[in-house]
């Protein structure tokens, strides 16, 4: 037994901690390191999630804009002006009110104010950072939409009856109060049952419903350009042909892309409707 193995200094024998130069691995060529940060999820994902982020929120400032320009623009000249007074430019469906009875001029009025406050409230209601900050005042907010759609949905099926689009507008408005007051009343249901996942999926539908108001108005316009009309009467004519087919047109396709995207979407996943 030597002096080493007697005092045990073979046991802590130090290793070297730089490795040798034939254990270094060579460094990958720099196409190599290109190839492999572009095909490595990881790498990716950071910009990915901050596109997505992005479009997101473009799609919501979209969403809310619309929804408030028309919410304050539509009923504008119902709340400001006498419905004979409105009559007197000859735009055809305040003439076509002004000739119906009380009762029905003042449904027009309601439906045309709570659905503008149903219409303006609901893209607070989608802000994650508004229920974040103030859950109270997202479940108060969410009551007062609730009021407004069901006075909305029961004004606007009454005033239905007398569709300036016939008989058209009689089935294709009342179907869409219906529904209106129907998908409001699940969305209500679960958030107290505190199904919010439910909630959420109805809520979607609900939104999809109020935005017809924005749809009708988007493509009446749209289709009265496409006609390019050259006089007043012509344009009279041109959106008379355009609204025959807007009590359908105006709110089946919003409904549609809500069952898209609430089946494209996880059900877990809150990022494609809501704004963070």
């Amino acid at each position: 037994m030597n002096a080493r193995e007697l005092v045990g200094l073979d046991r802590f024998e130090l290793k070297p901690s730089h490795p040798s130069p034939s254990q270094v691995e060579p460094p990958l060529p720099a196409s190599q390191t290109a190839a492999a940060q572009a095909t490595d999820p990881g790498r990716r994902r950071p910009q990915k999630d901050r596109t997505a982020r992005i479009r997101v929120g473009a799609t919501f400032w979209l969403f809310a804009l619309a929804c408030v320009g028309i919410a304050l623009a539509a009923p504008f000249p119902y709340l400001t002006q006498p419905l004979d007074r409105l009559a007197e430019g000859g735009k055809g469906i305040a003439v076509h009110y002004a000739g119906q009875s009380l009762f029905m001029r003042q449904a027009l009025l309601v439906h045309a104010s709570s659905a503008g406050v149903a219409l303006l409230l609901t893209p607070l209601q989608w802000s994650a950072r508004f229920r974040r900050r103030w859950l109270a005042g997202h479940r108060v907010v969410g009551r007062i939409t609730a009021v407004a759609i069901a006075v909305g949905a029961a004004s606007g099926l009454i005033i239905a009856q007398v569709s300036y689009a016939g008989l058209v507008g009689t089935v294709g408005f009342s179907a869409l109060a219906l529904a209106w007051a129907a998908s409001c009343t699940q969305m209500v249901r679960h958030a107290r049952a505190k199904q919010l996942e439910q909630h959420r999926r109805w809520a979607i539908r609900t939104t999809a419903l109020t935005f017809a108001g924005v749809t009708l108005r988007a493509l009446v316009g749209i289709g009265i350009a496409f006609q390019q009309p050259a006089t007043a009467v012509a344009s009279q004519a041109a959106f008379d042909r355009v609204y025959v087919v807007m009590p359908f047109l105006c709110w089946v396709p919003n409904l549609l892309v809500a069952e898209w995207i609430l089946r494209r979407a996880p059900r877990a996943s809150r990022t494609a409707t809501t704004h963070r």
